[in-house]
């Protein structure tokens, strides 16, 4: 009797280990040179949920040739806006991410293989970092929708600095029978505002979905130049 209970449970166990491991999907960005429109690179992300909560993504980097030239794996659990994350570009070695460690989190980088360069910063409701602006987007969505503008502290682990950035909606159209809601990132700050060009990102009005990001790419040319994007999603 004790036998055959441990293999039913055995069984339970493996069918609710598959039904959480199947509850991931997959897409794909295309990111395109803004101002030749070719094709640089493409983002291939395969997200993982559990109880339909959105856990975990993998997102893979590969060059035209379909080679693979950086990774970054993101972790949601703890906070959404403020994701534990781990980047690596293959070519040049560059990397960056974020730990949590007394209270706080801990944003870094490493570069040419030198040491860890880090800094920490205590948790705030308008702090977003890394992949946490599009949850900040999702999580805001009818405020925005409503013309509401709300004022963030963009966490750069590149420059272990926060810099402040103003989120707005700029227009509202239609396109392939979707309804679809632009806004804007910009730096708060007006000098810097002249010196560093806005972000524009569009979204699926009913399902939230990121549609489209247009502006500077977390990746560098062979120049160490941030490329400069226009990156169009496709859900499966």
């Amino acid at each position: 009797m004790k036998t055959k209970f441990k293999i039913i449970l055995l069984l339970m166990i493996l069918i609710m280990g598959n039904q959480i491991f199947s509850q991931q999907r997959t897409f794909i960005g295309y990111a395109y040179d803004i101002n030749t429109n070719k094709l640089l690179y493409t983002e291939n992300h395969t997200e993982f949920y559990y109880n339909n909560k959105h856990i975990k993504t993998i997102l893979i980097y590969r060059d035209k040739e379909n080679k693979k030239i950086a990774e970054k794996i993101s972790d949601y659990t703890k906070n959404s806006q403020i994701p534990l994350f781990h980047f690596k570009d293959f070519r040049n070695g560059y990397e960056e991410g974020s730990v949590y460690e007394n209270n706080q989190f801990k944003i870094y980088f490493i570069e040419n293989n030198k040491k860890n360069i880090s800094k920490s910063f205590p948790f705030k409701e308008n702090i977003v970092l890394d992949s946490g602006f599009h949850k900040f987007i999702q999580n805001h969505f009818d405020e925005l929708l409503n013309n509401k503008t709300l004022t963030i502290e963009f966490a750069v682990p590149s420059r272990l600095t926060l810099i402040s950035f103003k989120v707005y909606k700029v227009k509202e159209y239609q396109k392939d029978n979707k309804k679809i809601i632009r806004f804007i990132f910009e730096v708060d700050n007006f000098v810097f505002r002249l010196l560093v060009k806005p972000i524009y990102i569009d979204y699926d009005k009913e399902s939230k979905e990121l549609l489209q990001y247009t502006g500077i790419s977390n990746l560098y040319d062979e120049n160490n130049k941030a490329y400069n994007v226009k990156i169009i999603f496709k859900y499966n």
